[in-house]
């Protein structure tokens, strides 16, 4: 006993101390206020034939939790509800909003309002025809096309307040912003008042309806030029020096994927057959599928200008390497000759700067690779003619940029 009181005072001071620090602990650790977001009350225990005519209002609420569970909490981690079971015929009842927290650790103090005055109605059921509405848009090169629904009508249950409300019965289908397919699925049905707002509590017959829903590429526009695709060679001593279309650009359309990569419209092929003198044709467009020219117009006037070979000239082209991964980088390991033929005016003009072999990366990755070169691959400026390329295959290398170090 006296190892009890003895000192008595410090030591139930300490105990105070010890007490008020805990607390202190526990406050600093713990949050107590309004949630910041608002939380959505539903309606449970409807009686039979009932219905609610009002949708509950949104609630504050104000909680308590520790800061760590605080900082976790979001819209789903509530339940508000109003239980109806008390209300067993139409009329309107003031009842209490009961809350219940999915987290543990955390106490409801109360909420902003605390009641509602709910109203019920008998329930009536009205037949109404449905169409197909969606919300959201798919992928960015895509757009919404025609659809169409498993049924014309469904039955509507609900209180006569909210059926009056209704301006359109939907089967409502929700883009994601990644679809590029056609959709065949079932899906939800909803009622709209005239602002496009979902009303609540209604009842359909069917709940899920079948829709099938076309997400078709988008068509766009665009001009572009025209390549004249010839095969044979010119008479011995000769080369095409000139090739003219008439019209020199066209209007396609088409996808949107198809069309924003297209440079040119080619012809189809058009032969020399040995010819000396110029050449006058008339050339279809080969168009990819899904792509159309825009005035219909499917052939294109062609004059093919065809001279004597004056001179001809070797040089080591410039390398373009065109639509490559830009996390690469390329290099050739055995260069072309390219021979030239044309006036010697326009083959003093022609130097390694302005005549380019230009090569297609898309389809290599990293390593070495053996490339095919072709005539149709070199440009040129001037009137020159590409007579000969060799060799035939080259290599070069396709190395990973090294990524700078911080």
């Amino acid at each position: 006993m006296r190892y009890i009181t003895n000192n008595f005072f410090v030591k139930f001071l300490c105990l105070v101390l010890a007490f008020v620090f805990w607390v202190f602990v526990m406050a600093a650790d713990t949050r107590m206020g309004y949630f910041p977001k608002e939380i959505e009350v539903k309606v449970k225990n409807i009686a039979n034939g009932l219905a609610v005519v009002e949708d509950p209002v949104t609630i504050k609420i104000k909680v308590k939790a520790p800061l760590t569970v605080y900082n976790k909490l979001n819209e789903k981690s509530f339940e508000a509800y109003i239980d109806a079971s008390s209300i067993k015929e139409a009329g309107a009842e003031n009842l209490d909003i009961k809350i219940d927290s999915k987290e543990a650790g955390v106490q409801v103090i109360g909420s902003d309002p605390r009641s509602f005055l709910l109203k019920l109605e008998d329930e009536e059921t009205k037949k109404i025809a449905i169409t197909l509405s969606h919300k959201g848009k798919p992928s960015d090169d895509y757009k919404v096309g025609t659809g169409e629904i498993s049924t014309k009508d469904v039955i509507v249950t609900g209180s006569p307040t909210k059926l009056k409300k209704i301006a359109d019965i939907v089967a409502l289908v929700e883009l994601k912003g990644n679809e590029k397919g056609n959709i065949d699925a079932d899906m939800p049905v909803a009622a709209l008042d005239e602002d496009n707002n979902i009303i609540n509590y209604l009842v359909f017959d069917p709940e899920l309806v079948g829709v099938k829903l076309a997400i078709i590429p988008k068509v766009e526009s665009k001009s572009v030029g025209i390549k004249v695709n010839l095969t044979g060679e010119a008479a011995k001593g000769f080369w095409v020096s000139k090739i003219k279309t008439d019209p020199e650009i066209i209007a396609v359309k088409g996808e949107l994927e198809k069309i924003k990569i297209m440079e040119y419209v080619e012809t189809e092929k058009i032969d020399l057959a040995g010819n000396s003198q110029t050449m006058i044709a008339r050339a279809k467009f080969q168009l990819p599928e899904g792509v159309k020219v825009s005035d219909n117009i499917d052939k294109v006037n062609v004059q093919i200008f065809i001279s004597k070979i004056d001179a001809t000239k070797t040089l080591s082209p410039a390398v373009n390497f065109k639509r490559g991964n830009p996390k690469y980088t390329a290099e050739t390991l055995t260069m072309p000759s390219i021979t030239l033929s044309g006036s010697q005016a326009a083959l003093n003009a022609a130097t390694s700067e302005n005549v380019i072999l230009n090569i297609d990366l898309s389809s290599y990755g990293p390593g070495e690779q053996k490339i095919q070169i072709k005539k149709e691959m070199v440009t040129v400026s001037g009137e020159v003619e590409v007579t000969k390329v060799l060799p035939e295959f080259i290599n070069i290398r396709i190395t990973e940029i090294p990524t700078p170090t911080p």
